[in-house]
């Protein structure tokens, strides 16, 4: 997914990443990968037209959310 972001932003205990529209369908299933395997996190896919995820979890809990996406850009965003 990490060759499909086109945006990203932080807060203390969120972490927003938007991805290019075509890839909607494969964001929904590895969120709900997640779901399963992180249950203490909270991973949401927008409503909107295009493809945006929420990560909600504490500062441990995101460092190794953020840490899914080997991104310089999602560091940036924190």
């Amino acid at each position: 997914l990490e060759q499909h972001i086109v945006g990203l932003s932080g807060e203390p205990e969120a972490l927003m990443v938007s991805f290019a529209p075509e890839v909607r369908e494969t964001l929904e299933a590895f969120v709900e990968a997640e779901r399963q395997c992180c249950a203490g996190v909270g991973w949401s896919v927008g409503d909107g037209p295009g493809a945006s995820l929420r990560i909600e979890a504490g500062p441990d809990a995101l460092d190794a959310s953020t840490m899914l996406f080997e991104s310089e850009r999602i560091e940036k965003a924190r």
